[in-house]
């Protein structure tokens, strides 16, 4: 964390994290993937743990996107796949099975663009699970 002139404020997950693969922020909460340890924990501007989402249902958590709903895309390459968690920690769903996802990001809206390791291209996914894929020439 750092103030306007960039001096570090502290850090914040010290001794909780191991792994952290992905970061994003969420209606005044950090959101940060614990790789290791197979969920994403939530900190408050002051480094305090909010929450953990996703234990037992996240393998090795990396990439996230907040959604404006208040759900989180989990890029899971430990799952081969995108998993959406409501914002109370619930499943909602499994997209992009098969991909090797080691990031994700979206329009806020219904498109998911899918960072695929094995196939090295970003795949675009819509929630109504409707896959187009960015030809190799445009790479």
């Amino acid at each position: 964390m750092f103030d306007a002139a960039a001096n570090s404020l502290g850090t914040i997950g010290e001794g909780i994290l191991s792994y952290p693969g992905g970061i994003a922020a969420a209606k005044g909460e950090i959101l940060v993937s614990d790789s290791r340890n197979g969920r994403i924990v939530g900190f408050d501007a002051q480094g305090n743990v909010t929450r953990m989402l996703g234990q037992g249902l996240l393998s090795a958590p990396r990439g996230l996107a907040a959604m404006p709903d208040g759900s989180l895309l989990v890029a899971d390459p430990g799952l081969h796949a995108i998993v959406q968690l409501g914002a109370d920690g619930s499943l909602r769903g499994r997209f992009a099975e098969g991909v090797l996802p080691y990031d994700v990001a979206s329009d806020g809206s219904t498109q998911i663009y899918v960072a695929d390791a094995a196939a090295s291209e970003i795949a675009v996914l819509s929630l109504d699970v409707f896959w187009v894929r960015v030809p190799k020439e445009l790479h």
